[in-house]
């Protein structure tokens, strides 16, 4: 609508609409007016959901001194001046035109967005041995401003594309100072990006004092939500990782623990429902397992956790307490289009669902993706997701992979439609074939076969090691 104050004149040339129209527009306009949904389609938006980048600042070494001599603010320039402008292959980290073409794909894609989720993984792997390489010496100091800059670069990147969106973030396994899975709580990496993160992703959102509290204690805080029945948890879950030292009595991770139940128990007093950004998902590792325990014939002889056993046991101690709120979770690390339901341990309440999100980085085999989780405007109920893939063997750009309602059959995106497509993953037919194919977003690198297609289907529907392994080996052939 035009800004300028009607007059006579121009009011005389507005179109005469027909009676006959009237309570279609009124119909239409109503959500706007209310603040309802509608299936006229302008009361729905989008929380954008970009994981597990990886980038990868070293892959036009011929730019290395450049980026080290100068700020953050001058590296995007920098990187256009790049003669290296292909895609990296499977197997790769992402390089500046990966990174482009998805925060590009993603922002041209998103309707009018509520905010920007980010699960994690900003960095590399073995970012810190590159940097040595390229240096040409051991300088501890150096690679901490590199590695603050690079960070500083892709907080930009993000905000100059969605420059009125707060991002709902959590570390990865990579993001820190010291190297994958060393994040030091209390350390120089969480106390020296706590005020970025803060004015850049999450500005007006926050209060100050106790972000800058718990961030700087171990990653983790809470957000304030522009709506009163929504309350914003960012969970660090790196903490929690088994690649991490054995948890000790009173260490970081407990603390944060206790910390996420007093979360819950507000939520609970508030009437609030629960969205949880973490990376690392609790329950079974999948790969790890597979590799690790399976036999030929498809029978598992131990479990890999992705968390230390007494962690995962006091989250699902927590989880049990308030197993009546209505709780999603958005997850990373895997780097798949994947899914988990947390259920309590009776299975008898409603599980709270797990969404894993794609990775952009295709390090693992899979193609690069993001996801767009379509919401009510009005009450951020999640309705349903588009997935978006750049398939490396055949495109140079974003496109449609698929839309879990179109594709699955299920609408809108909550829990019981969860608890059927895990049904039809047993059923096998159309349900299994796709999530097999667009677990890895359609990458012909996909391990998953018919004797361990039972491992990956089976950490949709439990969390717990000792239910996940019976189920497992009653599938074996």
């Amino acid at each position: 609508m035009s800004n300028h104050k009607y007059n006579l004149s121009n009011a005389a040339r507005k179109p005469i609409i027909p009676s006959c129209l009237v309570p279609v527009i009124l119909l239409c306009l109503a959500p706007l007016l209310l603040g309802a949904d509608s299936g006229c389609g302008v009361a729905s938006s989008d929380f954008v959901v970009i994981s597990d980048v990886h980038f990868n600042p070293f892959s036009d070494t011929s730019l290395f001194n450049r980026l080290v001599a100068e700020p953050a603010e001058n590296w995007n320039e920098i990187f256009q001046t790049s003669s290296k402008t292909n895609l990296p292959g499977y197997g790769s980290e992402s390089n500046y035109t990966l990174l482009s073409k998805a925060l590009d794909s993603a922002a041209s894609e998103a309707q009018s967005p509520v905010m920007v989720i980010f699960p994690g993984d900003i960095l590399g792997h073995g970012f810190n041995t590159a940097f040595y390489n390229l240096y040409g010496s051991v300088a501890p100091a150096a690679l901490k401003s590199f590695i603050y800059k690079t960070v500083r670069f892709f907080v930009l990147q993000i905000k100059s594309r969605f420059p009125n969106q707060p991002v709902f973030f959590t570390l990865g396994n990579n993001d820190a100072y010291a190297g994958d899975y060393n994040l030091v709580a209390g350390g120089d990496f969480l106390s020296e990006t706590a005020s970025l993160f803060m004015n850049q992703w999450l500005e007006g959102r926050v209060q100050a004092d106790e972000f800058t509290s718990t961030y700087k204690a171990g990653g983790y805080y809470k957000v304030d939500s522009e709506l009163e029945n929504i309350r914003l948890i960012s969970l660090n879950s790196v903490l929690f990782s088994t690649r991490r030292p054995a948890p000790a009595s009173g260490d970081a991770a407990y603390v944060q623990l206790d910390w996420f139940e007093n979360q819950l128990a507000a939520a609970k007093e508030a009437g609030q429902k629960v969205y949880v950004v973490t990376h690392v998902p609790p329950g079974v590792d999948v790969f790890q397992t597979v590799r690790t325990f399976m036999d030929a014939n498809g029978r598992i002889s131990g479990v890999s956790l992705m968390w230390h056993a007494d962690y995962q046991k006091r989250f699902l101690e927590i989880m049990e307490s308030y197993k009546d709120l209505d709780m999603v979770f958005f997850s990373g690390h895997t780097h798949m289009d994947e899914f988990r339901l947390l259920y309590d341990e009776a299975r008898t309440s409603h599980p709270d669902p797990i969404l894993g999100q794609p990775a952009v980085s295709p390090i693992f085999g899979n193609n690069p993706g993001y996801r767009l989780i379509h919401v009510s405007a009005s009450t951020w109920q999640l309705e349903d997701y588009t997935t978006h893939y750049l398939p490396l063997d055949s495109a140079d750009k974003f496109s449609l992979e698929y839309q879990f309602s179109r594709q699955y059959g299920l609408s809108p995106l909550d829990s019981s439609h969860m608890e059927t497509l895990t049904d039809d993953l047993v059923a096998g037919g159309a349900a299994k074939t796709d999530y097999i194919n667009f677990y890895y977003l359609k990458s012909n690198r996909s391990p998953i076969t018919e004797t361990n297609w039972p491992a990956y289907r089976c950490s949709t529907k439990y969390i717990r090691a000792s239910a996940y392994q019976t189920s497992v080996n009653a599938d074996a052939r």
